[in-house]
């Protein structure tokens, strides 16, 4: 779980360190690599997933491993409720649709305010920090433990 959880923290290092957008996977996982390497605290094993994690953050078009598809998921989700000026593409309309159904959140909350044909949601329906406190305070509530024994934590992560 570590390893998500790194990726996660770090996908952005490169972009925080210069301001500079282009290529964030690629530039972050160059950027961290040293970093993480001189800590001598993960397995070459680990520090793979943590990297590949980080460097394919933005390849919706194919599936990897299960940490990288937890990043991509976790920055669609945040492109979904905080950027109102991002549009989706009608792929990641659909993998946001099979995020909320894996989640629990009802889909018609994607499905009411999509328009495949262009690939865009309309942001104005309602408050979208409210809508994701909401699903997350539900998933709160269902007690879910991040070890592979937890049979919901499976469920979330199948995919």
């Amino acid at each position: 779980m570590k390893k998500g959880l790194l990726s996660g923290v770090l996908h952005g290092f490169y972009f925080y360190k210069t301001g500079i957008k282009c290529f964030p996977g690629p530039n972050s996982a160059d950027a961290v690599r040293p970093i993480l390497r001189s800590t001598k605290i993960f397995t070459d094993e680990e520090l793979s997933i943590i990297l590949r994690s980080i460097f394919y953050q933005e390849d919706r078009h194919r599936v990897h491993g299960p940490y990288e598809e937890i990043i991509k998921d976790a920055i669609l989700i945040h492109l979904y409720f905080q950027n109102t000026d991002y549009n989706l593409s009608k792929m990641d309309i659909h993998r946001l649709r099979k995020i909320f159904v894996e989640l629990g959140i009802p889909e018609e909350h994607v499905e009411a305010e999509s328009n495949v044909d262009t690939g865009t949601i309309s942001r104005d329906t309602e408050d979208r920090c409210l809508m994701l406190a909401d699903f997350a305070e539900v998933l709160a509530g269902q007690n879910i433990i991040g070890v592979p024994e937890d049979e919901r934590y499976r469920e979330i992560c199948k995919y």
